[in-house]
């Protein structure tokens, strides 16, 4: 089967620049990010006052499990909107690709939703399987090299190179599983099923356009994220090392992390659509023996 990588990113930054409330619904799960905003400055409010500081507060029980709780509660909180968010976007693409005018951010959400039990249990079984590998591989890795005095964490970096294709197809497994559930209608296993054989008959394909997307848009992001990083640093040289309070500098750098991260979200709002068209583009490619009709404005 002839795939054109150049048109398929061309069409997905087609769909990315004409539907821009895609951004929006890429950025819903970076809300929970912002729930973080009230917590570090109450932290460090009440680590002023507190005359042992930080180390004081880090060292009540009651703290600890206050932040347990509400770190399992931003992971949960995530997941639930990253689900939310990648089928409204995939609704939302196919549309798209289909030549159907764009539609509000309200009805892509609710024509997403029918869809977001299967996609919470793509990626709930996905990720945890492919965890669970990488934790029965390095476990295995660290043992051995324990065993052989380090000469083995050696002998293995030739596995460990493998690393990023393995990390960039399990991408694509999801994306694919992810567009089977909503482009065809297919169950959570029938989805996983039916992306793996996918993959599998086209993993190069897959290897060559993750490796694109990969490269492509960390270029771009570092190339906006990297300058707005350059003060940051500067403020925590030049607070940490002069003479005022750790106070002080945390709120300093508190400050600017107000401002950075929600710059920083918009930017990956538009990379994840990016990279949530090109691969359910690509998925619509690979499985459609003509392709959809489709028009430059759509």
């Amino acid at each position: 089967m002839n795939f054109d990588f150049g048109e398929v990113l061309t069409r997905a930054g087609q769909i990315t620049w004409k539907h821009k409330v895609l951004w929006l619904l890429n950025l819903l799960p970076m809300v929970v990010v912002f729930l973080i905003f009230p917590i570090v400055f109450v932290f460090i409010f009440y680590a002023e006052k507190n005359p042992h500081g930080f180390t004081g507060i880090s060292s009540n029980p009651i703290f600890v499990v206050l932040i347990i709780l509400f770190e399992l509660m931003l992971v949960l909180g995530s997941w639930i909107l990253s689900a939310i968010a990648r089928s409204a976007t995939t609704v939302g693409v196919l549309r798209a690709e289909e030549g159907n005018p764009a539609v509000s951010f309200t009805e892509l959400l609710r024509d997403g939703l029918p869809y977001f039990w299967r996609l919470f249990g793509v990626m709930l079984l996905i990720s945890l399987t492919i965890g669970l590998a990488f934790f029965a591989i390095f476990g295995c890795i660290m043992a051995f090299s324990l065993m052989t005095m380090g000469m083995g964490a050696i002998c293995v970096q030739p596995l460990m190179l493998l690393m990023m294709p393995v990390s960039l197809l399990t991408m694509a497994l999801m994306e694919q599983a992810e567009a089977a559930v909503i482009a065809d209608n297919k169950s959570v296993m029938d989805a996983i099923k039916y992306a793996l054989d996918l993959v599998k008959a086209h993993v190069w394909k897959y290897v060559l356009i993750t490796l694109i997307l990969y490269f492509g848009t960390m270029l771009i992001s570092s190339v906006i994220m990297v300058p707005l990083m350059v003060p940051f640093m500067g403020l925590s040289f030049i607070g940490f090392s002069s003479n005022e309070p750790f106070g002080s500098s945390m709120w300093m750098m508190g400050l600017f992390m107000l401002i950075f991260i929600p710059i920083m979200a918009f930017v990956q709002g538009i990379i994840a659509t990016f990279m949530k068209s090109a691969l359910t583009v690509t998925y619509l490619r690979l499985t459609r023996s003509t392709p959809l009709p489709t028009s430059v404005d759509a």
